[in-house]
């Protein structure tokens, strides 16, 4: 279950945008566990346990291109 204050809008950590490697070399800069890209919605990072909603939310097609670019040729065939 995730609890409200394990959440925070409009968090410090704002991402400027950018590619997906620029995504998740600002993820790794700030110690993140995880990133969360879903389409028509914020990115957002796992800091310490806190999910950070940040202000960028990219289209669905810049969704899809940074998720891919994560993805092997093998995941994208699954997807």
């Amino acid at each position: 279950m995730l609890h409200a204050d394990r959440i925070y809008h409009g968090t410090p950590y704002s991402y400027a945008g950018g590619t997906s490697e620029a995504f998740l070399d600002y993820a790794i800069e700030q110690d993140c566990s995880d990133v969360h890209i879903t389409v028509g919605t914020n990115l957002a990072v796992r800091r310490y346990g806190v999910l950070h909603i940040l202000d960028e939310r990219p289209s669905a097609e810049e969704s899809l291109a940074m998720i891919y670019t994560i993805l092997s040729n093998d995941e994208i065939q699954r997807v």
